[in-house]
Formats: structure tokens, sequence, C-alpha cells
């Protein structure tokens, strides 16, 4: 019993040492491995998919477009755009709501300032948050007359001193 014991506390023990010792530059590697794979298998996916969901409390369909993304045509023309390239679109529609995930890349501080602006200029819009720090900005906004909402999160990428990369969720009722 002592003998496996001290087996069982030799194999942990050689367990963590080695996955200790892996270096930084391989997990480097094996990160930006893991980002190459995942840009290729969005690249392959279908232009447009479509997820049917039944569920028990609602019911609701997905569409997700990822390739030659833009903006949706049957958004309400009284959303305001950011300006930003387009990289991915994600629908949903549950219970009388349509609610859109537009996912942005290369986006501007100056982008996001204008955004702002153009939503205190849209009738019937209420920023309810907004918040930003050096890395970070948020943005969310309520439209009452038209039951609808908006939020936008902009992130500051790594070694990007002035692009912002995020996504504006957009709920409205059909």
């Amino acid at each position: 019993m002592k003998f496996l014991s001290y087996v069982i506390v030799l194999f942990l023990t050689l367990s963590i040492v080695t996955t200790g010792c892996s270096s930084k530059k391989e997990a480097e590697n094996n990160q930006e491995t893991q980002i190459a794979e995942t840009e290729k298998e969005n690249y392959l996916v279908e232009e447009t998919e479509t997820f049917e969901e039944d569920n028990e409390d609602d019911t609701g369909s997905i569409v997700v477009a990822n390739r030659n993304a833009q903006w949706p045509k049957d958004i309400p023309s009284f959303f305001p755009k950011l300006k930003g390239k387009i990289v991915g679109v994600i629908e949903d529609t549950e219970d009388g709501y349509v609610k859109y995930s537009v996912m942005y890349g290369k986006i501007t501080t100056n982008d996001m300032d204008e955004f702002t602006k153009e939503i205190e200029a849209k009738p019937g819009w209420t920023i309810t948050t907004t918040h930003q720090t050096e890395v970070r900005w948020i943005v969310i906004a309520t439209n009452d007359e038209k039951d609808a909402q908006l939020q936008v999160i902009a992130t500051i990428g790594e070694g990007e001193e002035d692009s912002l990369s995020g996504g504006m969720d957009i709920k409205f009722k059909r």
C-alpha cells in the first residue's frame, strides 16, 4: 500500500513538472496555430447557415453569415450604422423580436465618436450607458417609441493603437 502511494505521488509530481516545463514560445506557437485553424474553419463554413431551434418555451431561428458579411437589409433605417468592417452577422428571431449581432473589425475611435453623436441626433433614441477606457468602448441605447435597443462593445486589439474590434447587438419588434 505504501509503495502504491509513492507511485501515485511520483506520477503526480512528474505530471506537474512536465506540464510546467513547456516554454512560453511553445505556448505562443500553439495559440497561433489554434487561431489559424479557427480562421480556416470560419472561412470554410458556408456563407449562410440556418439553425432552427425548437424549445418548449419559445421557438426561433438563427442565421449566421460570416463570409462577405454586410449590414442586414431588414434592419430598420432608424438604427444608426457603425462604420467599420463587418466580419460577421448572426440573426435570431424569438417571441416577435428580431435580434442581430453584427461583428466588426477595424473600427476607429473616431468612428465610435461619430456613432455616439449619430445616436444622440436620431429621434427617439436615448443613450442609457456609455463607458470608455483606454482599451474598451461601450454604448447602450434604447428607442422606446420603436421598442428597440442596441449595444456596442468595442475593444482595442493587441498591438493596434487606433483600431477597435467588437460587436453591435440590435433588437427590435417585428
